[in-house]
């Protein structure tokens, strides 16, 4: 998606209980992990995101266009430049207090020139 800032990327999850039914009305929250930069820059980090979710948690990575290197609109096909990962990243539910309550995914959050990406 193109952003008036550079670009924005969205992941959105589902979450099933144990039955296989899709949560509705839930309580969500992050855990961001540890930053690391894959080529020198002053992109700006994340904020945890807590609250609560109707029925898709919805994740948006992306940064201004003021950046250093600069990010990019989506190209086709999108780039491989990297700029900063952190790992791991965690998606907890039943709590808005980061880290806390069940953890439901843990992944990866890839920040490239022009495109976000959770691995």
């Amino acid at each position: 998606m193109v952003a008036p800032y550079g670009y924005e990327s969205k992941t959105g999850w589902t979450l099933q209980d144990l039955c296989g039914e899709t949560m509705q009305q839930f309580d969500a929250n992050e855990l961001l992990g540890n930053f690391s930069d894959d080529v020198r820059n002053n992109w700006t980090r994340p904020v945890a995101m807590n609250g609560p979710q109707d029925v898709v948690v919805v994740d948006t990575q992306g940064d201004a266009l003021q950046t250093v290197p600069a990010s990019e609109e989506p190209q086709v096909p999108l780039t491989n430049t990297k700029i900063y990962h952190d790992y791991p990243r965690n998606l907890c539910t039943f709590s808005v207090t980061s880290g806390e309550g069940v953890s439901a995914w843990h992944d990866n959050q890839q920040y490239y020139q022009d495109h976000g990406r959770h691995n």
